[in-house]
Parts: structure tokens; sequence; C-alpha cells
């Protein structure tokens, strides 16, 4: 244990006596957005944070982009209306249009100021938005490198440059120095990717059941996802030095291709595990409701979605029961549409529910949620047949208008 505050003592001189102020900033940047420790896998999840946001920056720039359309689109559409002759097909198009898009003709010049208004103003919030991502990003960039380099230092010094550790991701390596920090347990390399399979769950499969061995396994994906971004991120900032240091790119290079092929065998496990485990839930699920044909065509996302639904309620479930909420949930929906129309002030009101509302309405919508997937799983023939009694009927009826027209 002695080694160990040695090691802990060392990571702090590192960390905060060899780094420039700039990193210095980033890494607690990410300290305080995280509101804990430090470590490479914690800014690991503060990077996957980030690009959460620019996927909603983008959809934000989309929706930015739309509304001005519309409004130019609008005032062509205006000047088409003014300028067109009453009762014409060019003038009833335009209105149209205009009021597909939320004005009208009346008040369009009205519309128009507040439209534009609420749009200088989204746009205003959104730059300043996507100044502040872009400068975070960059300090949440910066303390991934820092601590990438502060993961490998680390490792060379515990496991005494050990040629091992070329072979094993750097958010792997992280692991290992979180557990010795944590319990002083030094994992040795030959053992690390036994550690690090079984660090999430260490209960062997056989006795844990189909729901959490899936869980497991889905943990696992994104753990190789993860894992790909890695290598992507380091393929690409190795191209940049590939005219420049050939020998350093060269090495780097071999690195990456090694971890390419244990990431490209991990992956096929995965996902092979995670098919026999959902055709395994699909037969359990057959079997618990024997004789129910409407589960027929049932596929593996809905199996976990049943199997967790009666785990949760420690009972089978009859699908029927299931059923009720599709109807059920139709029903909120129109009221919910009809109490908003009635009462516009309740709008955009924050109101708390209580502890037994909210486990209602997450009941509510895991039920209906397996509803629906059951809805859509059905077997496709009776909605056929229907589909042909009601065209047998239509024909039927557009010869009964034709012998009508004849015989008159």
């Amino acid at each position: 244990m002695k080694w160990k505050w040695i090691f802990v003592g060392h990571l702090k001189r590192v960390v905060y006596g060899i780094i420039c102020l700039q990193e210095k900033t980033a890494i607690t940047f990410v300290r305080n957005r995280m509101k804990e420790e430090v470590s490479l896998s914690v800014a690991f999840k503060c990077q996957s944070q980030f690009e959460n946001w620019e996927k909603a920056l983008d959809k934000k720039l989309n929706a930015i982009k739309a509304e001005a359309s519309i409004i130019d689109q609008s005032k062509e559409l205006y000047n088409e209306y003014k300028n067109s002759p009453d009762n014409t097909i060019a003038k009833d198009r335009a209105e149209l249009h205009l009021k597909r898009d939320g004005f009208s003709i009346e008040n369009y010049m009205e519309h128009l100021k507040e439209r534009t208004l609420s749009f200088r103003k989204n746009l205003a919030s959104f730059k300043l938005e996507k100044e502040k991502f872009i400068e975070n990003k960059a300090k949440v960039d910066e303390a991934v490198k820092v601590l990438e380099g502060v993961t490998v230092t680390q490792a060379k010094i515990l496991y005494k440059d050990d040629k091992k550790l070329k072979d094993i991701p750097i958010h792997e390596v992280d692991k290992l120095l979180q557990e010795y920090r944590k319990s002083g347990n030094l994992i040795p390399l030959d053992k690390a990717p036994e550690y690090l399979m079984n660090k999430e769950n260490p209960k062997p499969l056989k006795e844990m059941s189909l729901l959490d061995q899936y869980d497991k396994f889905r943990k696992d994906n994104q753990f190789v996802v993860n894992w790909i971004r890695s290598l992507d991120k380091k393929e690409k900032a190795a191209e940049e030095i590939r005219l420049t240091n050939p020998a350093e790119y060269a090495k780097r290079k071999e690195e990456m291709e090694k971890q390419r092929v244990a990431v490209a065998e991990r992956l096929k496990h995965v996902k092979t595990s995670l098919s026999i485990l959902e055709k395994a839930m699909i037969s359990q699920v057959k079997s618990q409701y024997s004789n129910d044909s409407r589960l027929n065509n049932i596929d593996g996302k809905t199996a976990v979605k049943i199997l967790r639904a009666n785990e949760k309620e420690n009972r089978v479930i009859p699908i029927d029961e299931f059923m009720k909420y599709l109807n059920k949930t139709r029903q909120d929906l129109s009221d919910s549409h009809g109490q908003n129309q009635e009462h516009p002030d309740s709008q955009g009101r924050n109101i708390e529910p209580n502890n037994q509302t909210h486990h209602n309405r997450v009941q509510s919508e895991m039920m209906s949620n397996i509803a629906y997937s059951i809805n859509n799983l059905m077997d496709d023939s009776e909605k056929g047949r229907k589909t042909n009694i009601e065209r047998a009927l239509e024909e039927n009826k557009y010869r009964r208008k034709n012998n009508d027209g004849r015989s008159r």
C-alpha cells in the first residue's frame, strides 16, 4: 500500500506540477462539469456528452434554416396573392400555402414581424450557444489529450515500461489504473483482458438471467463502439504527421492495426452473443405465451421489453393487458389536446408530479410502448384479408353504379 500512495502522489505532481495553465484550465473545466474527480474515462464521458450536444445544435440549425426559408417564401406568396386577380387558382394557392405556414392574409404583416423577431432571437441564441460549445469542446479535447499522456506515463511507471502496454487500448489502461488507485490491486497485464471483460459484472454468465446477460453485452457493445471512435480519432491525428514524421506515423499505424484486429474480434463476439440471447428471449416469451398467436412474428427487441415488464411486475402480464394501453394512450392524447385548447394558460407550466403520478406515467409509457410494438409486429395476413374484402365491396359498389347508369 505504501507504493500506492507514492504513485498517487506522483499523479498529482504530474497533473498539477508539469502541465501548463491552459491544460490545468481544461482539466478543471471537465471536473466542474462532471462533478467528480477527473480521470481519462470521465473525460471520455464528457467528450461523449459534447458529441450529443453537437447533434442537438445541428438540429437547431436545421430548424432555423427551415424557418428562414418559410419567412422568405411567405413574402413571395404574399406578393403573389396581392398581385393575382380574384377567384384565380394562383390567388387561392398563395393563400393556402400561407395558411399552411402559419400566416393569415388579414394579419400577414403583423405575423411576419412577429416571426421575424422570433427568428432573429433564436438565431442570436443559437450563435451564443455555438460559440460556447466550440470554446468548451476545445477544453474537453485538450483535457482528453493531456489525460491520455498522463495515463501512459503512469502506466509505464506502474508496470515498469512493460511492452505489453502497447497492445492495450488507452481507455482500458485507465481502468487498470483506477483499480489500482481504488484497491491497491495491480492487475497483471496478461490477465487484464479477463479482468476488463468481467469488471462490469463478475457473476458467471451461466448464473445470470437472459436479461442480465443481454444488458451486459449491450454495455460491452457500447464499450467497443467507444473504442472504435477512439481509434478513428487516433488515425485522423496520425494522418497529420504522415509526411512530416513518417517514422512516427508508421509506428502509430502498426499499433492501431493491432487494435483494429482486437476490436473486430471483440465486436464479432458481442454481436454474436446478442443475437443468440435475442433468439433465446424470443423462445422464452413464446413459452410464456404459448397460446397467443399475436406473438408468432415477435422480434428480439420486443421480447426484451416484454420480459423486462414481466420481471418488473413479477408476473406474466397478459397480452390483452398490454393492448388496453394502445387505445388508452390514444384517448389520453386526445383528451390532453382538448384540455390544451380549452386552457392555453396551462401550457408551459412546470408542475412537479408527485411520486405516485410519476410512477403511473412511467408504467403507462412502458405498457403502451410494448402494445405498439406488438401491434406493429402482428401477422399482416389479417390486415390483408380486410383489405381484400373492402376491395370487393368497392368493386360491387362500382358495378351497381354502372348498372344503374345503363338502366337509365
